[in-house]
């Protein structure tokens, strides 16, 4: 049973569990639209007097409200739910968790755990780190935890990335949380991490701005983060990266695309890794790699005008036949391609080198023209052979065999077989075009 509600400090703001002393402006209700109901609803999540389980920001303990302290709250009614912002650091994340650690335990091993990590040891005589298994209290029917997901997270609030966005931290009457596990697990994790290597990461705790809502039917659960996440193409399309009065919004959107796919290969290829690594580029990186590429945008205009029929509409439909990169290669592995083409002089990853631009542009030209033969027939008829074949190539086999195809043509070897080795088959990325893309070793 929650606690009797005693309104000492509403609307201040909360560190380590205990309110700060400068207040913040009167905490405002939930929009009352978003959460209309129809009157035969029956609101069997409130309490026995008609009010409601909330979380007092003063205390970050549950207590109940009835319906005539609703109005003290700022709450127009107990059904519409009480939101306040909040700085949360380790503590107060594990607080709202309910978390509940020990160190190795066959008991526990046998009964299972939320969460096993790795933590600096806390006695400094010794350097390992220890085990902890964890359990949650008050998270006990969310979606099973995705560490990978949470660890996610938590290097972007170790890299600063992490931005506040309003996107709340969900709490059920029945206190239990509705929605915001892996967020708070990964404040967690990335504090540890922080105490881990604080030379690396700085010396003040990992603190971070949450806003938390709680009274919240906890029948709800089922339709949170159900959202279509952004992908690269949206965000690259709302930033307008893209000239509107050369584009329409059509072509900008498929340009978006593009561009956020080539960014991501020439992201992973730099790093040494594969698109079968399946590594999750994150927005802001992803950003950041543009700024550091910017020419990836020229990359991706030039692929799209080769491929895409509606930009010279006065082309015949057999003339317009002939630029079809798509049909072989997707146009955002082939805008990562041409890109790592045309910088494979790079020498220094801080200092970009496009001398070898036209020559990149010039083998995507051919290879999209079907009167070019050569290895670029070559190379289009084994893409197709294996596209339509028992077994497909997948993606990091096609760039092994694009890019093994650009070397020879590129080093003016005479048209032969085109195909992978079983061994390329089985690494396709030891095959390299060099400049960015290279083994990080190297």
């Amino acid at each position: 049973m929650a606690k009797k509600a005693s309104r000492t400090h509403i609307g201040q703001e909360v560190v380590d569990g205990s309110p700060a002393e400068a207040k913040l402006p009167k905490v405002k209700p939930i929009i009352k639209d978003r959460y209309q109901r129809s009157a035969e609803v029956e609101m069997t999540y409130l309490n026995d007097d008609g009010g409601v389980t909330l979380l007092d920001p003063s205390t970050l303990e549950f207590v109940d409200v009835s319906a005539e302290d609703c109005a003290e709250w700022g709450m127009d009614s107990p059904e519409h739910g009480y939101g306040f912002g909040i700085s949360v650091d380790i503590n107060v994340a594990k607080k709202l968790l309910g978390w509940e650690d020990q160190v190795t335990n066959a008991a526990i091993k046998r009964a299972g755990c939320d969460l096993t990590i790795k933590v600096p040891n806390s006695n400094p005589e010794k350097d390992a780190d220890m085990t902890l298994y964890v359990n949650m209290k008050r998270n006990p029917h969310n979606r099973p935890l995705r560490k990978t997901l949470a660890d996610d997270y938590a290097d972007q609030m170790l890299r600063n990335e992490w931005k506040y966005n309003g996107e709340a931290i969900i709490f059920g009457t029945n206190q239990m949380l509705n929605g915001g596990q892996h967020r708070l697990v990964g404040l967690v994790l990335a504090e540890y991490k922080r105490q881990r290597d604080p030379k690396h990461y700085g010396e003040e705790p990992i603190v971070r701005k949450f806003y938390i809502v709680s009274g919240i039917d906890p029948t709800t659960q089922d339709t949170t983060d159900i959202g279509q996440t952004r992908n690269y193409g949206d965000v690259l399309f709302q930033r307008a990266e893209f000239d509107p009065a050369q584009y329409n919004e059509r072509d900008a959107k498929k340009l978006s695309t593009d561009l956020g796919g080539g960014i991501r290969l020439v992201w992973l290829r730099s790093a040494g890794l594969q698109i079968a690594d399946a590594k999750k580029l994150h927005n802001p990186v992803m950003l950041r790699m543009l700024d550091m590429h910017p020419r990836l945008k020229d990359a991706t205009e030039c692929i799209y005008k080769i491929d895409n029929d509606s930009i010279d509409p006065n082309k015949d439909a057999k003339e317009r036949q002939k630029s079809r990169i798509n049909k072989y290669v997707s146009k955002q592995q082939a805008v990562g391609l041409m890109y790592l083409m045309a910088t494979s002089f790079t020498e220094d990853a801080n200092d970009i080198n496009y001398d070898n631009w036209e020559v990149a542009e010039e083998f995507w030209t051919n290879f999209a023209d079907l009167d070019v033969t050569g290895w670029f027939s070559r190379l289009r008829e084994a893409l197709q052979m294996h596209k339509s074949g028992a077994e497909p190539l997948k993606r990091d086999q096609v760039n092994a065999l694009t890019i093994k195809v650009y070397r020879s043509w590129v080093d003016e070897k005479k048209p032969g077989k085109v195909g992978l080795n079983a061994q390329e088959k089985e690494n396709p990325g030891s095959i390299k075009i060099g400049g960015l893309d290279v083994d990080p070793e190297e």
